[in-house]
């Protein structure tokens, strides 16, 4: 059984933004640092493992990044119609669980902390980066004027 998970997150504010691998690796510390957080340890049982980055993963989200950025669009389709698990598996990627995140914001602060502020306990982004299943995330920023346009492809195998 493969299992799909989507989310989508939609700021609107303006200012200028760090270089996207900062920001990637900024990411990807802030969900490993809620992972452990005892806070959210009622929805992790205290079983969520940092998530290790997937260079071939980041590839993926960075395509679809870029692709919702020319766009001006925020869409867990790809122009060809492809979700989230299509386009790892177009890559080559196996799988067996896999979530995706896409936001469209001026800043990565703003991300994470409308990601957090999101209720617990649901299929939301929120509930993608604490879920324990997932192991391995890549992540992909690409900017358009004043916004970023973010993926977050999480799975486990």
């Amino acid at each position: 059984m493969r299992i799909v998970i989507t989310c989508s997150l939609l700021l609107a504010f303006c200012f200028a933004a760090p270089p996207a691998r900062v920001l990637e690796h900024e990411l990807l510390t802030f969900m490993n640092v809620a992972r452990a957080d005892s806070r959210y340890r009622a929805e992790t049982h205290g079983l969520a493992h940092s998530l290790t980055w997937n260079a071939a993963v980041a590839a993926v989200a960075q395509r679809h990044s870029e692709e919702m950025a020319r766009n001006h669009t925020l869409s867990h389709s790809s122009n060809r119609g492809l979700d989230v698990g299509q386009r790892l598996d177009a890559a080559g990627i196996r799988w067996t669980s896999v979530g995706e995140n896409v936001a469209m914001a001026p800043s990565i602060e703003q991300v994470e902390n409308m990601i957090m502020r999101e209720p617990p306990f649901q299929a939301n982004h929120r509930g993608n980066v604490l879920n324990r299943r997932f192991t391995q995330v890549g992540i992909g920023i690409a900017q358009a004027g004043a916004q970023l346009y973010v993926t977050e492809d999480f799975l486990s195998h």
